[in-house]
This record gives C-alpha cells, sequence and structure tokens, in this order.
C-alpha cells in the first residue's frame, strides 16, 4: 500500500478519519505528557523562594 494507491482508492473523508485516528493516541500522549510538565512546574520553588549561597 502506497501513498499513490491510497490517494487513487480512498476517498478525502475517509482519509481524514483514518489520519484522525492514527493521531488520536499521540495527541493524547502529549497532552498528558505536558499536563504533567506543567504539574511538575507548578510544584517547583520560585526564583524567590530559593535561597541562593551566601559569599561569606
Amino acid at each position: 500500500m502506497t501513498k499513490d494507491w491510497l490517494i487513487d482508492n480512498v476517498d478525502m473523508f475517509t482519509l481524514v478519519e483514518f489520519a484522525q485516528f492514527v493521531m488520536e493516541p499521540v495527541t493524547a500522549r502529549l497532552k498528558a505528557m505536558q499536563e504533567t510538565k506543567e504539574g511538575t512546574e507548578k510544584n517547583l520553588p520560585s526564583p524567590s523562594e530559593t535561597s541562593s549561597p551566601s559569599s561569606e
């Protein structure tokens, strides 16, 4: 099966639906990763809350 075969034998609406079906789990995983990253960033102290080493 090649891209030319798909274009010749499958209508565009079906191809778009298929692409959405294939990309759905990828999109869901990216969203979950982004939410995890944002949650981690919220738990990190802000620069004003961290103490810098004093030069004594």
